[in-house]
């Protein structure tokens, strides 16, 4: 009787090369979905953020308008937000220049840039809409009313309060310093403010002094009308942008809050 002996074959290389991109096909798509998923995490996180800038800069301007409605029969001396809500007025900006056929008005949407530093810096033809718009930001933690001409909040005159709620607007040196891009997400960035004592300079323990504001500012345009103190309305373009994780364009929102002048609406 004749012994057929089993003979065994190992794999060819053909067969090992073919399980290797097998494998690393897979491990390639695995990585991909969970980068991908990663990146849909963060982009969502980033944009709620971006919601919670805006809405606490929407708050904002509703609590000082609202207040200024309710005392706008004062007295100057007893109208605690009025000199806040004029300080908004000054930095309206009047819509004619801000049609689409002006080369500068075209530069309104945020979206014609391709970078969100052009909006700040300019890009092409393109000037950055901080400096030509008198962009802005509310300090949410720093709005306080007017007591009255010589009384002080936290010893500083209310002139200097002002400037610390509303940043940006008319002074450049903060339009180009404390407006900046955003690193993360649109945000406002507090720190600690410096109090005169007996000892001296001493850092203040809470934070409500915004040193930056990155990747959010707000506009205002008045009404039709040619005076911006008689205008019907007020809207205030809420606007952020960021390079959101996963993205090679920049991430924006922009919310419109319109208030209206009681003065020509009654």
């Amino acid at each position: 009787m004749q012994l057929i002996k089993n003979i065994k074959h190992g794999d060819t290389i053909i067969e090992v090369v073919f399980a290797f991109s097998v494998f690393a096909a897979v491990a390639i798509f695995s990585v991909n979905m969970m980068n991908s998923g990663l990146n849909n995490i963060q982009r969502t996180l980033e944009t709620t953020m971006a919601r919670n800038t805006i809405d606490s800069q929407a708050d904002a301007i509703r609590f000082i308008h609202n207040n200024f409605l309710a005392e706008r029969n004062f007295s100057d001396n007893t109208a605690q937000f009025q000199l806040i809500w004029n300080e908004l007025k000054t930095i309206s900006r009047d819509p004619r220049t801000l049609s689409s056929g002006d080369p500068v008005g075209a530069s309104f949407d945020v979206n014609d840039y391709t970078s969100c530093e052009g909006v700040y810096e300019g890009e092409g033809t393109r000037t950055s809409q901080i400096i030509t718009y008198e962009a802005f930001v509310l300090n949410p933690r720093y709005i306080v009313p007017y007591y009255g001409a010589g009384i002080k909040y936290a010893n500083d005159e209310y002139s200097n309060i002002v400037n610390n709620i509303v940043i940006g607007g008319v002074d450049e040196g903060e339009k180009n310093g404390k407006l900046t891009t955003s690193s993360l997400y649109p945000r406002i960035i507090y720190g600690t403010t410096l109090t005169d004592t007996d000892e001296g300079l001493k850092e203040a323990s809470i934070f409500q002094r915004a040193i930056r504001a990155e990747g959010v500012w707000d506009i205002i345009v008045y009404s039709n009308s040619r005076n911006k103190d008689r205008s019907e309305y007020y809207d205030f373009y809420i606007r952020t942008c960021w390079d959101a994780a996963g993205t090679h364009t920049p991430s924006t929102i922009t919310t419109i809050v319109r208030l209206y002048n009681p003065e020509m609406i009654e």
